[in-house]
């Protein structure tokens, strides 16, 4: 019993050390990246030349050739100069809980944080075609939601290269490219799309996933920035029909890729240390003379992480696994269904916070059964101590017999020592499954508590530096210990106290004297959780209070 209980206690103090570690330690920097090996070359495709960082509104504003685009969710334009989608804002979803500016995901060439969408041809044998500083022409200067735009290029040469864009009332631009062929004779041509970003610095997060993610040959990948920055890599994919999708992921936006069966490969590289490109390249394909040459079309999404458009997406476009640009980690299968409770509990309740509490006391419902009994077994051994303790004098010099004797103890009062850690054993995935929840959905970003909680996705705001704003004073120091915690650790001393008695009749007092110490080691350590995390775990506590209660005056 004491090994098993030793086991856990140190198998959960091993997790919470793990976790603040990433908290407080986790580099920051920017990694040194080395030179890429990655097999494969595309160096067909015109590169990006960043120069001196400029501001987006008046890149955007000095270049009026640009369509413009608007539906419920985003709004910006095309730059008709090298047909780039590079300026999109989204229009719900702001940089901080005042409101005070929407978020950006693209951004133009040159900008500081430069992000765009490109699409054009690859070819051989000296057909012109068109390159970062061509000019095309647009059918129309803005589109709404379902509307398309024809943009065209000619090459002077007897070739007209055409583009249809168009948005639908979400996230997803369709862009089908085709070519008119004037000429006596054949071409080949190959096209291509890419997405360029430039990211100041790369961090390292065990929590959620920061990198590409690609879905090529029925197989989910995941690619880290970092690994890209220090390798190359080239998928080769089949021609067959199957969709296939790339992605690059932050934590609450990510621009993606979906291609169709005619791709040859896409290539994840680096451009300079601080530049990313994911493009895709067709197989080349001929166009015959004076014929019109299609090519299938190319899915751009571009927007919010919501899972409800994921699983949208993946089901009326055909896109397989779409909706694990979502980071719902290994524990999907719980992660995804807790989700979707808490969300329908907010439609019902209207404040995230009480559907939370709400949630708590479901989840303690249901375990209650197993909760009972796990406190029942407690309290019959702790009844048994002195039986225990006169076999353990008995048998001192002989631990088989010891064993024996204790098991058919056990046994004679149905007793089972293992019950005790079982509720605990069942509450971890629901733990770290609603740590992802609260990390990683858009829906818990800056969503409202009650009184100083503005965004339960983020640690508790306060600080006892200043009296936990009482003082008119904001502290310098980035550490600090909220209300929130506070409040948590109290509520781990109050549950101590009132299965006291259980802990110190299966405990030795190594363990004992740990437990004392681990509700002031997780004030320190809850103290950059998410708020809604520590909401949860605080009401935990005090459901776990109340049930031990009602079962010590109940059980005989």
């Amino acid at each position: 019993m004491n090994e098993s209980r030793n086991v856990f206690v140190a198998l959960f103090v091993s997790i919470f050390i793990i976790t603040a570690w990433n908290f407080f330690f986790f580099d920051k920097k920017d990694v040194s990246y080395k030179e890429s090996t990655g097999h494969g070359s595309v160096a067909d495709i015109s590169e990006v030349v960043y120069e001196v960082a400029q501001d987006r509104n008046t890149i955007i504003n000095d270049y009026k050739d640009r369509v413009i685009f608007e539906n419920s969710n985003i709004m910006g334009s095309i730059n008709l100069r090298g047909l780039r989608i590079d300026d999109l804002m989204l229009k719900n979803y702001y940089q901080t809980v005042e409101k005070e500016s929407n978020v950006f995901l693209l951004n133009p060439l040159n900008s500081e944080k430069y992000y765009f969408a490109e699409f054009g041809w690859l070819a051989k044998g000296g057909i012109k075609v068109p390159n970062k500083d061509t000019v095309w022409k647009a059918s129309l200067d803005s589109i709404g939601a379902n509307d398309t735009v024809m943009i065209s290029w000619d090459n002077g040469e007897g070739l007209t290269f055409h583009l249809d864009i168009s948005i639908d009332d979400k996230y997803m631009f369709s862009v089908s490219q085709y070519v008119e062929n004037h000429t006596d004779t054949d071409i080949s041509l190959a096209n291509y799309g890419r997405i360029d970003r430039k990211i100041d610095k790369i961090t390292s997060n065990f929590i959620f996933h920061e990198g590409v993610t690609g879905f090529f040959a029925n197989k989910l990948s995941e690619i880290s920035y970092k690994k890209i920055f220090k390798k190359n890599h080239v998928f080769r994919l089949n021609d067959s029909g199957e969709r296939k999708w790339f992605s690059l992921e932050d934590k609450y936006w990510f621009t993606s890729m979906v291609l169709s069966g005619n791709v040859d490969r896409v290539n994840l590289k680096t451009i300079d240390r601080d530049q990313i490109q994911g493009n895709f390249i067709s197989n080349m394909l001929t166009v015959s003379a004076n014929r019109l040459g299609s090519y299938q079309k190319t899915l751009f999404f571009a927007g919010v992480k919501e899972l409800y458009i994921l699983d949208d997406y993946k089901n009326s476009e055909n896109i397989p696994m779409f909706d694990k640009n979502l980071d719902f980690g290994f524990f999907y299968f719980i992660t995804k269904p807790m989700f979707l409770l808490l969300n329908m509990l907010n439609g019902l309740i209207g404040n995230f916070g009480v559907s939370i509490i709400v949630f708590v006391f479901l989840v303690k419902l249901l375990l209650f059964p197993i909760t009972k009994k796990s406190s029942v077994s407690m309290i019959k051994i702790q009844k048994l101590q002195p039986t225990l303790k006169n076999l353990r004098q008995k048998y001192a010099n002989n631990r088989v017999k010891l064993n024996q004797e204790i098991l058919a103890v056990f046994r004679e009062n149905n007793v089972n020592p293992a019950s005790g850690i079982l509720p605990i054993i069942l509450q971890i995935p629901i733990f770290f499954s609603l740590y992802k929840v609260l990390m990683i959905t858009i829906q818990m970003r800056q969503t409202p508590f009650f009184l100083w909680i503005k965004d339960l996705s983020e640690p508790d705001p306060t600080t006892v530096l200043n009296l936990f704003g009482l003082i008119d004073w904001e502290p310098s120091i980035s550490f600090g210990i909220g209300l929130f915690p506070i409040l948590l650790g109290l509520t781990m001393i109050i549950q101590q106290r009132v299965s006291q008695g259980s802990l110190s009749s299966s405990l030795d007092n190594n363990s004992l004297y740990i437990m004392k110490f681990m509700p002031i080691i997780f004030v320190f350590v809850s103290a950059h959780f998410p708020s809604g995390l520590i909401l949860y775990w605080i009401c935990s506590n005090i459901i776990s209070v109340c049930q031990q209660v009602y079962i010590k005056r109940t059980v005989k």
